[in-house]
């Protein structure tokens, strides 16, 4: 499914409010953090974090994923400028889930926090910088890689808060962990979270 306007104009403004995105190559298991450079004529333009030790694999890859908050794309190929890594507008497809959900760009100028009761020892109080949301979940930021964050994982009444103050209290159950490597390349977990649907 091709980009659209809609989807065009969220990159637009990711572009202009510096938020970071994700490269992905599949031969690869580290996501590389990145950030959307520019949007001319048919071609997007990225950053180039991948670490020299990487790139072999990367270059062996048949498909590229880029996300950026809920939006991502896929290429079966992608380019360079001799710098940057390039996708081709006329060769992405938009994954068609991130498009079906209302986005919640999150502004630089704010702090944005999910916070819940340990569901094992029902004691400790977790809180985790949020990297992206949108009506349907969310993901946040993980210095350690924890069994806490297992796929299926059910975190009961989370709290998102913007600037220190309850937003939103949400259920929701842990859909994906994954490694990446941030724009310093340093190593950090990025945990995804689906909204449950209140009964």
């Amino acid at each position: 499914m091709p980009i659209d306007d809609d989807t065009l104009q969220f990159l637009e403004e990711a572009i202009l409010e510096k938020h970071p995105a994700f490269f992905s190559a599949d031969k690869v298991k580290i996501v590389f953090q990145t950030k959307i450079l520019s949007i001319n004529g048919e071609r997007i333009k990225l950053f180039n974090s991948v670490p020299p030790e990487h790139i072999k694999k990367v270059v062996q890859s048949s498909v590229f994923s880029t996300q950026c908050g809920m939006v991502r794309f896929s290429s079966n190929q992608i380019e360079s400028d001799g710098c940057h890594i390039v996708f081709s507008l006329n060769g992405i497809n938009v994954i068609e889930e991130t498009r079906k959900a209302e986005r919640f760009p999150l502004l630089g100028s704010k702090k944005v926090m999910v916070q819940w009761l340990n569901p094992y020892d029902k004691e400790t109080i977790l809180n985790k910088y949020v990297m992206d949301m949108s009506s349907s979940g969310l993901s946040f930021r993980s210095h350690l890689n924890s069994g806490l964050y297992h796929p299926g994982t059910i975190f009961k009444n989370m709290q998102i808060l913007i600037d220190g103050k309850v937003h939103n209290r949400e259920n929701g159950t842990v859909v994906y962990s994954r490694c990446f490597l941030s724009m310093e390349g340093k190593s950090y977990f990025q945990v995804g979270v689906r909204f449950n649907e209140r009964s």
